[in-house]
């Protein structure tokens, strides 16, 4: 738990342990926040790939990706 600002270098260093810990290829998926999207992480990516973990970044709009979009749709078009 944090009581500090998260930016862009607490997620490289919070990846990069995970990436420590791996016994097998994983998949990061991960959204298109501004501290997600910069130059020191993709310059990371090389790296954890290397240790078997690949980062995805979802599409830019991808409601059926989220849960709670599924659910909105079924209570604007079922419910309502």
């Amino acid at each position: 738990m944090f009581e500090a600002t998260i930016n862009s270098d607490l997620i490289i260093a919070g990846i990069n342990k995970l990436s420590e810990k791996l016994e097998k290829e994983r998949v990061l998926v991960i959204d298109n926040a501004s501290i997600h999207q910069n130059q020191k992480l993709w310059n990371q990516q090389k790296e954890w790939e290397q240790k078997g973990l690949r980062i995805f970044f979802l599409p830019s709009y991808s409601p059926q990706l989220n849960q709670i979009e599924i659910l909105w749709r079924f209570i604007k078009y079922k419910w309502l």
